[in-house]
């Protein structure tokens, strides 16, 4: 009987990697959700109210006598293995945006997709997305056809996943419209790499990576690319935080990977604070070679002046990623000099550098540290 048992068990198991290999898994196989319905979009005019709307009807927040059809509005999407109501980065941006008390703030909570839940793993997460900002759009268009001239102020930020998402939903925007609406501007944190940049997942069902093309503007933060992150530069502006691969306090590809929104989160609360140089490689940037460049900021800009081009800058090399402003701009061979007296090459030992500092003790140079910030 026991041996049954297990026959029957090594069969389910079967049945279910066949499935998810030749379509999108079990829950495909059985049309189990709907999407429209599961998927829900939370409005929070302030810290004691949150209205909840199923995806399908997203386009009904514009009929919220909360909702100020005279303030922007920012839409958080969120990434793979988080949700859109508690998780840590979207309570973050959420809570710098209260901050300015001056938007609309919306977030799309696609968790049911978005979990490690047997059998949904991360190709089935991309599949499932595509379906979920293909709906967002209609949903937007929806918004700008019933004659609401706030579609015109609605905005896109997306870490991981989300970042890719917000890419989609800009691209089927202008389609759906007929080029008669283009998103205004979209903030990808770290926008997804798998499956769309550098690996191809067998039985995936995706779509394009972000460009610049999917709004009037496009900012790319990079913090871990070619690993969790896109490495490419796809915006109308890319910054390229530490070299845009590894991050001051980080020992996994998934703390790298968040700092994106961390340091966006941060941009929102004050106002040009990730000074940033334009430099055409992080090399160069390291050696001075485009100390005469143009300077900008990187993130939220509440005079919505955004720069254009390829940008790097340096935080401070701590667990918190504080900014540096002008001094994460400074030639590192001189810094260098000043730490441990040698004149060795700065962009040959920066990532060297990096680590070393990210592992002292933080109480212990409180001082050095706060006079750092």
């Amino acid at each position: 009987m026991k041996l049954r048992s297990i026959s029957v068990l090594c069969c389910i198991f079967q049945l279910v990697l066949y499935c998810d290999a030749s379509s999108d898994g079990l829950l495909d196989y059985f049309n189990v959700f709907d999407i429209g319905k599961k998927v829900s979009v939370i409005f929070s005019p302030n810290v004691f109210e949150a209205y909840s709307y199923k995806l399908e009807s997203m386009a009904d927040i514009i009929n919220n006598p909360k909702f100020r059809k005279d303030r922007p509005t920012v839409i958080y999407i969120h990434g793979w293995l988080e949700d859109g109501e508690f998780e840590e980065s979207v309570m973050a941006v959420r809570s710098a945006y209260r901050v300015r008390d001056d938007h609309n703030i919306l977030a799309v909570d696609w968790s049911l997709y978005s979990q490690w839940n047997f059998p949904i793993p991360y190709k089935s997460s991309i599949s499932k997305l595509k379906d979920i900002c293909e709906l967002m759009a209609e949903q937007l268009e929806l918004i700008r056809t019933r004659g609401c001239n706030c579609h015109k102020s609605i905005y896109l930020v997306g870490h991981s996943l989300g970042g890719q998402c917000a890419g989609l939903v800009g691209r089927t925007v202008k389609k759906l419209s007929n080029g008669q609406y283009v998103i205004p501007k979209i903030f990808a944190l770290d926008p997804a790499g798998p499956g769309f940049e550098f690996t191809t997942i067998v039985g995936v069902t995706g779509f394009d990576s972000i460009s610049k093309d999917d709004a009037k503007y496009v900012q790319i933060i990079h913090t871990n690319g070619g690993r969790l992150g896109v490495e490419k530069r796809a915006g109308h502006s890319d910054f390229f935080v530490n070299g845009g691969n590894e991050q001051p306090g980080c020992l996994t590809d998934i703390c790298h990977h968040r700092r994106s929104w961390v340091y966006f989160q941060e941009s929102v609360r004050e106002d040009e604070i990730f000074m940033s140089r334009q430099c055409d490689s992080y090399y160069d940037f390291l050696n001075g070679y485009c100390d005469k460049n143009d300077i900008k900021y990187m993130g939220y800009s509440s005079n919505e002046t955004y720069p254009i081009g390829t940008y790097f800058l340096r935080t401070h090399p701590s667990i918190f990623g504080t900014p540096l402003g002008k001094d994460g701009l400074t030639n590192t061979k001189f810094i260098l000099k000043n730490q441990d007296g040698s004149v060795s090459n700065g962009a040959k030992h920066f990532s060297y550098e990096l680590k070393m500092l990210s592992n002292i003790n933080i109480d212990k140079h409180k001082d050095s540290f706060n006079n750092n910030i």
